[in-house]
């Protein structure tokens, strides 16, 4: 892992691979490491780099609001540090935020987005009110929020079959400090909507979506796939918010011929 200074804070980052690139950027309460089994699979035929956003993982916490918007300008220094002109991005949850935000503010970077249990949308007045519970809860505990929080996100149905992928989701989240959870929540809460992002793309963008996903209903995704104007949505019929591990190879097969589609002939962004 090396890193990079954006804003005097560093940034830290994984490079394996060679040739196309995609760029993996975590969600909430995660860090790159939870791409790891992507990056070895997927580096046999991409370059890949996985990100630790602000206040996640080895990666400084920026100073400032608009986090965001923040995150996706120091994904961008990540990308030219490593003189990357194109590239797939994909994003879980918090990531895909991330994401979208580079793709409104960097979109000639893009060769496809992938959106794994994101949305374009901002968060509704009672989904602000339990942000705002969330980060009293945070201040109160923050070991016992993160604690509570990670058997969410899977479906109900793995919790048991799934208790190792748990415990290691678990103990990554245990390292994020008090600090980034709260950033990262206020963040989350305080997001612009973006359906406008994916209405104005020319980059291939593919929804990963878990059919018991209990943060994000698959209903209020499937919508948005139709505003791209090259879109696919697959949904993933046994995973909760965490399908990249629920249901791992079909992710990443998908993945895979995604990404090879968008680096195809004919598929360069103007």
């Amino acid at each position: 892992m090396v890193s990079v200074l954006y804003k005097e804070t560093p940034v830290h980052y994984t490079d394996e691979g060679s040739g196309n690139t995609i760029v993996f950027l975590h969600g909430f309460l995660e860090s790159s490491e939870i791409w790891k089994d992507f990056s070895a699979s997927l580096s046999e035929k991409f370059r890949i780099i996985c990100i630790d956003l602000p206040g996640h993982g080895k990666s400084g916490l920026l100073p400032g609001k608009n986090y965001m918007e923040n995150a996706a300008g120091a994904v961008m220094e990540v990308l030219q540090h490593c003189d990357i002109k194109e590239c797939v991005l994909a994003g879980h949850s918090m990531g895909g935020y991330v994401a979208l935000a580079f793709a409104e503010n960097f979109p000639g970077m893009l060769r496809g987005l992938i959106l794994f249990h994101s949305s374009a949308l901002a968060d509704s007045n009672e989904k602000k009110k339990d942000r705002d519970r969330a980060i009293e809860a945070v201040r109160r505990d923050h070991p016992g929020y993160v604690s509570s929080l990670i058997p969410k996100l899977f479906a109900p149905q793995n919790s048991e079959s799934m208790k190792e992928e748990i415990s290691v989701v678990k103990k990554l989240a245990s390292g994020t400090k008090k600090q980034g959870i709260l950033s990262a929540i206020e963040g989350m809460r305080d997001r612009k909507e973006r359906t406008g992002v994916l209405r104005r793309t020319e980059a291939p963008v593919l929804f990963l979506q878990g059919r018991h996903d209990a943060l994000i209903p698959v209903e209020k995704i499937l919508p948005q796939a139709g505003l791209p104007a090259c879109a696919l949505a697959i949904v993933l019929e046994h995973s909760g918010h965490m399908g990249f591990i629920e249901e791992k190879e079909e992710s990443l097969f998908t993945v895979l011929k995604f990404t090879e589609f968008c680096f195809s002939p004919g598929k360069h962004v103007s």
